[in-house]
């Protein structure tokens, strides 16, 4: 028997001829979005290749003032000069767009394959004098090497990025309108089934049915708030990333200030003097240069490990083996700083692990402690069937209790910017890079300070992980 004003099998059918279509305002809004994304990237394109330009040509021509001044000053006259230049041209790819006049502005050195010209250019702006002793003794133009814009990959990477992006963007909002538009047809069907349901009910037992339809409203309205609670924890977890990301190009812009300035100062010193650079200044720029190095292969290695492709090269070896080694190598070290290492660890430790990787571990913590440590950095392991701890403990001045949460992440370094020794404290991944790569072991890493009595570091790594 059916409630009367209800046909359920021609309604049912009616609901299923539902059309759902994309509105127009999604579309345009889509396209638009679009097109000002690509017209803004053509923009920017064309501002830095600009930019590059002018910057080339700057270069360009202080190079070649510079050596022609040099060039003049070492041969005496022009048709040295030019006889100088025309035995180099085939060494140098740039000669072939340089030009040379003399004072009186009559051509000296032409392009190979050039018309030879006696004509005046008096009237040619681009021309830069050659000053030698306060003298103008002649002119030269020298465009800057051809880089066609069609030969720079980046600029079109940039432009097919943005459009990707307003197409991504256009078909997420594309999908999103028509979930919405099916989710919207679901709720209105299964409103509308529940009220034929409710109609029908009423005849075989209503007071069964509305029981029942209170309790699926409760657990919507759980769902409905466990749902906003969830979004509520992804929204807290994407702004902590973003602050993250914010801090960690600053930190490594700050990183590379530094050294990027002084081989720069160098370099550009020796360019002024055109002299070779001393010994002790090729000393520094290698260091400097190891430094950058350095600081860029801890952070590939980070994000591998963070991303979970960290390649491990597992194997069984000796613990005892690879602390004493450790140990040895950081012995120099720890007597500079006026302590001493000791190591307790029993002879049948032994684990399976990337050895390279746990020494890389041991390393960073080991030399963190020396660096820190007053008289002395005991080591002992202690190993179970199923566990191997590593404890590293310095007898320094500790680390104040506000710190300890923060002390594995990239570049802190604490409050202190120095060490126990007065030597300037290292980048601030030593610490990140042991927690991530002792996390790739599928182990845990924790510390535990009390100021000033000293710290305890404790690596834990399961005797045997297969993956």
């Amino acid at each position: 028997m059916k409630a009367p004003g209800f046909r359920g099998a021609s309604g049912a059918g009616r609901l299923r001829q539902i059309p759902v279509s994309l509105p127009k305002a999604i579309v345009v809004r889509g396209i638009v979005i679009t097109l000002l994304l690509t017209v803004t990237a053509a923009v920017v394109v064309w501002w830095t290749t600009a930019s590059h330009v002018r910057q080339e040509k700057l270069r360009n021509d202080y190079f070649w003032d510079s050596y022609l001044t040099t060039l003049y000053d070492l041969q005496g006259s022009w048709p040295r000069v030019a006889d100088k230049l025309t035995a180099d041209r085939a060494s140098y790819a740039d000669f072939g767009r340089l030009r040379i006049w003399d004072a009186e502005r009559l051509p000296v050195f032409e392009p190979e394959g050039a018309i030879a010209s006696t004509d005046s250019p008096s009237g040619d702006p681009e021309l830069k004098p050659i000053l030698y002793r306060g003298a103008v003794v002649g002119y030269f133009d020298a465009a800057p090497p051809l880089r066609p814009f069609i030969a720079d990959w980046k600029p079109f990477i940039w432009i097919f990025a943005a459009a990707a992006a307003g197409i991504g963007l256009f078909l997420a909002l594309s999908t999103a309108a028509k979930n919405g538009l099916s989710d919207e047809r679901a709720h209105i069907r299964g409103r509308l089934s529940r009220l034929l349901a409710n109609s029908q009910a009423t005849i075989a037992g209503r007071e069964e049915t509305l029981q029942s339809e209170v309790r699926s409203n409760r657990e919507a309205g759980a769902l409905d708030q466990n749902i906003e609670h969830l979004l509520g924890q992804l929204e807290l977890r994407i702004r902590k990333l973003e602050k993250v990301r914010k801090t960690m190009v600053a930190d490594i812009a700050h990183e590379l200030r530094t050294p990027l300035a002084v081989m720069r100062a160098q370099l550009e010193n020796a360019l002024v003097r055109q002299a070779p650079l001393s010994p002790e200044s090729l000393v520094l720029l290698h260091d400097e240069v190891y430094r950058i190095t350095k600081l860029v292969h801890d952070l590939q290695q980070l994000a591998l490990a963070e991303s979970g492709h960290l390649p491990l090269e597992k194997r069984w070896f000796s613990l005892r083996a690879l602390t004493s080694s450790v140990a040895e190598t950081l012995e120099i070290t720890a007597e500079e700083n006026g302590c001493r290492i000791s190591v307790a660890c029993p002879d049948e430790a032994r684990t399976y692990a990337d050895e390279a990787r746990i020494q890389q571990v041991l390393v960073n913590v080991i030399g963190n402690a020396v660096r820190h440590a007053r008289s002395s950095v005991r080591i002992a392991v202690e190993s179970s069937e199923r566990q191997t701890v590593i404890f590293i403990t310095d007898d320094g001045s500790g680390i104040e209790e506000e710190e300890l949460p923060h002390v594995f992440e990239r570049f802190y370094r604490g409050s202190r910017k120095t060490d126990g020794n007065g030597a300037a404290a290292g980048l601030g991944l030593g610490l990140a890079i042991v927690k991530e790569y002792v996390e790739a072991h599928r182990g845990s890493v924790t510390v535990r300070s009390e100021w000033g009595i000293g710290t305890t570091f404790a690596v834990a790594l399961p005797v045997f992980a297969e993956a």
